[in-house]
């Protein structure tokens, strides 16, 4: 698909666009990684890529949203909704589809950023 992209003439490619959003989904791997693997950073790096991921705001032509992995997100606009999923991607303005104003809250992110606070505030005896 890149390669078509590529090389389709007059097809506009927002490059700076996409070479963040590939670094950002890499930094959320790497921080994934390291807290796997139990690095002495990982869990404050986890903390520092899932803080973007907690919030998503829609108000008039702008939305933010960005998300590296599973989420439970739970909307609220003109009804309450659900949204259980795997997704990638960042977005900084509204599509035609979304609500003129939502707020979502990512209560995967959340449990994440508390349990990871909490380790980082109380670290294991001889760790």
């Amino acid at each position: 698909m890149l390669w078509v992209l590529v090389h389709t003439h007059l097809v506009p490619i927002p490059w700076s666009y996409v070479v963040a959003d590939f670094a950002a989904c890499g930094i959320v791997g790497f921080a994934g990684l390291s807290l796997l693997r139990r690095r002495e950073w990982g869990d404050a790096l986890s903390v520092g890529v899932q803080v973007p991921q907690l919030i998503q705001l829609t108000a008039g032509p702008f939305a933010f949203r960005f998300l590296a992995g599973p989420q439970f997100t739970v909307f609220w606009s003109h009804r309450l909704g659900v949204f259980l999923g795997l997704t990638s991607g960042m977005r900084l303005w509204r599509l035609d589809a979304d609500p003129p104003f939502a707020v979502g809250v990512n209560i995967l992110a959340l449990g994440m950023i508390l349990v990871l606070t909490h380790r980082l505030s109380h670290p294991a005896p001889g760790g």
